[in-house]
């Protein structure tokens, strides 16, 4: 376990002697002038309407008001809900056929 952990530290030894030994990098003196200069020029977008912008929530309240008016219609109509009714369904079944619902089951 020692020299497990004596190999480590040679190990982290190495890799800091091998960095104290680059060559320490010189950066360009020009380079902070040339990015505050493009700064500068750079225009500077006009936060004016495009159509896209105004189109969508047209569109988004368009698709809301056809949803709401078919869901209205859809649901107000008195003869649909009618319809579904299955009592008023099995009525007019047996009416039309002279037919009972109730079924006889033998004992």
């Amino acid at each position: 376990m020692q020299n497990r952990e004596k190999n480590i530290q040679e190990e982290i030894e190495k890799t800091m002697q091998s960095l104290d030994e680059l060559p320490r990098l010189k950066g360009n003196p020009w380079l902070f002038d040339r990015i505050e200069a493009q700064l500068n020029t750079t225009e500077k977008p006009s936060k004016t309407w495009t159509f896209s912008h105004v189109l969508q929530p047209v569109i988004v309240c368009c698709l809301l008001l056809v949803n709401v008016y078919t869901a209205y219609t859809v649901f107000s109509n008195s003869s649909i809900t009618e319809d579904l009714n299955t009592e008023n369904m099995e009525s007019e079944y047996s009416y039309m056929t002279g037919q009972s619902t109730d079924y006889y089951i033998p004992e």
